[in-house]
């Protein structure tokens, strides 16, 4: 009888297990696109590109299509 009701809770336990995984609802995601076509920034010429105040290296490599690793050898 004790082996029985052992099996029964393990099974009550999997069961339990399994069914509050099966419930899947995904996360709210935001668009994680920026929109740069407002910000103020320096002049891209051909290859090379005019810094202004405020500019990072990501953000210039973003605007010329680069990388940043390669912007910075």
């Amino acid at each position: 009888m004790s082996k029985l009701l052992r099996h029964i809770g393990i099974s009550f336990v999997l069961a339990a297990g399994l069914v509050g995984c099966a419930a899947h609802s995904p996360a709210p995601v935001s668009s994680l696109k920026k929109d740069y076509s407002s910000v103020e920034r320096g002049s891209y010429r051909g290859s090379y590109y005019e810094v202004k105040k405020g500019d990072t290296l990501y953000f210039i490599a973003y605007v010329t299509d680069k990388d940043v690793n390669d912007l910075v050898r």
